[in-house]
């Protein structure tokens, strides 16, 4: 509930051309928390997606190259490759939102942060936090929020959003 009480505060200072980006790792999540910010009155100032139909949603605006050929975690795999490459040359422009907040962030690996990091704007208003709001889990592949790796990555994490 920080989250959703968080973003609608944001969304007050956010704009069209710079709103507020909420990700998460899982779809149902995502509907849960869009629903609750919609309930709230909060409108598309905030978009809430899941990290990968945030990747698609870049891939299918700035035209990248995902094969399409690959299926279930190549496929993810490579559109999370082709948005850090096309946000690191430039081709997808940083800075587009005010404010990025994070949920389930231990589900995330360290280059999806940096990606979604360097979509904030430099701007000293804007910011970012990470949230990790449920019991210690492990996702395929990925880091248990208890762990070691997953320690360094909340440890290296920005400062969160006043």
């Amino acid at each position: 509930m920080i989250l959703i009480f968080r973003a609608q505060f944001l969304a007050a200072a956010a704009r069209p051309d710079q709103p507020i980006l909420v990700l998460c790792f899982n779809r149902t999540l995502a509907d849960r928390i869009q629903h609750l910010l919609r309930e709230r009155g909060v409108d598309e100032r905030v978009q809430v997606r899941t990290f990968h139909s945030w990747c698609q949603d870049l891939v299918r605006s700035y035209q990248l190259d995902v094969p399409r050929e690959l299926k279930g975690d190549a496929y993810f795999s490579a559109l999370a490759l082709a948005v850090e490459r096309a946000v690191e040359s430039g081709r997808v422009p940083g800075g587009q939102y005010l404010a990025l907040l994070i949920d389930e962030a231990h589900d995330f690996e360290d280059a999806w942060l940096r990606i979604a990091g360097r979509m904030v704007s430099p701007a000293p208003t804007a910011c970012w936090c990470c949230t990790t709001t449920h019991s210690p889990s492990t996702r395929a592949g990925g880091a248990s929020s208890t762990s070691p790796a997953s320690a360094s990555r909340r440890a290296a994490a920005p400062a969160s959003c006043a």
